[in-house]
């Protein structure tokens, strides 16, 4: 899968979400990112690292590997937690079209982290969820 540019296991909590999305993209823009591109760089891996935190780790700390990998043009953010399996791809899309009255609020997340990515992925890999944000630079 390309050149691994970095790998760090963290602990992640709700309080450290926006310095370790602030973190990714710096090292992001390092690896050749538009600077145009950072902030949904940036917003994507929030939004990966703030769903980990309520759904996986239901508030608690717990860890989390952050890795990025460059092949060629495509810079790949992967993030691997160890909560139940749980695949953002096979996950419903939702539509902004639908009635304001038939809308429930908040779940729009991963709607946000899939209009901020040039592609996502998914694979269940030694019991952990590893969620692959990918940029076209």
């Amino acid at each position: 899968m390309g050149a691994e540019l970095t790998r760090r296991e963290v602990v992640v909590e709700l309080a450290r979400v926006p310095t370790l999305a602030v973190e990714v993209a710096a090292a992001a823009a390092t690896a050749g990112v538009p600077e145009g591109r950072l902030p949904f760089v940036e917003l994507a891996v929030e939004e990966v690292l703030a769903n980990i935190c309520r759904h996986a780790y239901h508030g608690r700390p717990g860890p989390v590997q952050l890795a990025l990998l460059q092949e060629g043009r495509q810079l790949t953010i992967q993030i691997a937690d160890e909560g139940p399996a749980f695949d953002p791809t096979a996950a419903p899309v939702r539509s902004a079209r639908e009635p304001l009255d038939e809308r429930a609020a908040g779940g729009w997340g991963l709607e946000l982290i899939r209009e901020a990515v040039d592609e996502l992925g998914y694979r269940r890999e030694r019991r952990r969820n590893v969620v692959s944000l990918v940029y076209h630079v």
